[in-house]
């Protein structure tokens, strides 16, 4: 119960900076106000008291650390359409960067160019999916993560080496214990 007073008390904070940032937008000219878009996202999911209790993302690949927040408000909807529809497809992090350089091309993906094709040309496209709700996203998302947890804190010895891979029809997790220098 105290894990959860903790977790409401912080997102009551997180959700009043958020407010401030609003609130600031409107004193602005209204040109600007329509040229800008607000993203928020998250690194990652909490459990907030799910599976026995548990709370943050450490040692599992439950679904909630998969599921993080990702939030495109676009006054100008040149970018959203049909807003009051959830989108569930999969995406990543690392698609965040080439959504947010496109903004800044007014949508055009004619930056992809060079080396920038190279390295972001295979991240997902989130552009479509903010202006409708039938584009599925991505095929699969992957969680990967090496926890370090003191050794009084994992009494137990479990595997910190973690993988978890989500697709739309289930999710395969893995639990190692990682070998330094191996792969």
């Amino acid at each position: 119960e105290r894990g959860l007073d903790c977790y409401t008390q912080v997102m009551t904070k997180v959700d009043g900076a958020i407010g401030k940032v609003l609130d600031a937008l409107e004193e602005l000219p209204q040109d600007v106000q329509d040229n800008t878009i607000v993203v928020f996202a998250s690194d990652h999911g909490d459990y907030a008291g799910a599976h026995g209790f548990l709370s943050g993302k450490l040692g599992s690949v439950y679904k909630e650390a998969y599921n993080v927040p990702l939030i495109v408000v676009d006054p100008s909807e040149r970018f959203t359409a049909q807003t009051e529809v959830v989108r569930d497809g999969l995406v990543s992090s690392v698609d965040l960067l080439r959504m947010l350089v496109s903004f800044g091309h007014k949508g055009q993906q004619d930056w992809l160019q060079g080396d920038l094709q190279q390295l972001y040309g295979h991240r997902l496209n989130i552009l479509p999916m903010l202006k409708s709700p039938e584009v599925p996203g991505r095929d699969y998302s992957l969680l990967v993560t090496d926890e370090v947890v003191f050794g009084f804190m994992n009494f137990n010895k479990a595997p910190i080496h973690i993988i978890g891979l989500l697709t739309r029809a289930g999710k395969l997790g893995t639990y190692a214990h990682w070998l330094p220098g191996t792969d």
